[in-house]
This record gives C-alpha cells, structure tokens and sequence, in this order.
C-alpha cells in the first residue's frame, strides 16, 4: 500500500484521481483519502501539520508493508504543471 502525504489539497488533485481514491476521515485540519492500491493525507501547510497528521494516518491505517511518499513543492515560487 503507498501512503502519500502532501500539504495542499492542490498538489493531491492528480494522485486522488489518479488512484480513484474517496474521502475517509479527518483528524483535526487533516483529510485522509483511500484507494484499492493507494492512501493520502491532506495535512495542511508546516512541519507540524505533517507531523501530527502521518502520526494521524499511520495509527488509523497500520501497515507492515507501506511505502510512505511525502510530496510537495517546499513553498517554492516556480510551479510546474504535473503530467
């Protein structure tokens, strides 16, 4: 199972609908979303958000054998269009 974790429901757009994925929860300002192959959060922005919310997810969805991705643009101000 891949989780992936990125700040801003923008950069999750093409992974949620790349992998058919649907709402399945919160946890405070998080919202997780789920896949047959696939899982994400939508942490919001800063170290702690992330923090709190892979915390978040990790308990929810125990897992031995995740592969966990954390994507994001790093507050850059150059925008690349994903393909």
């Amino acid at each position: 199972m891949k989780q992936f974790v990125l700040a801003l429901h923008c950069e999750a757009k093409p992974i949620i609908q790349h992998y058919r994925m649907k709402p399945c929860g919160k946890h405070g300002q998080a919202q997780f979303f789920e896949g047959e192959t696939a899982r994400l959060a939508v942490t919001g922005v800063g170290s702690l958000s992330s923090a709190v919310a892979t915390t978040a997810m990790g308990e929810r969805f125990p897992s031995n054998d995740s592969t966990w991705l954390n994507i994001g643009n790093a507050s850059a101000n150059v925008f690349f269009r994903l393909h």
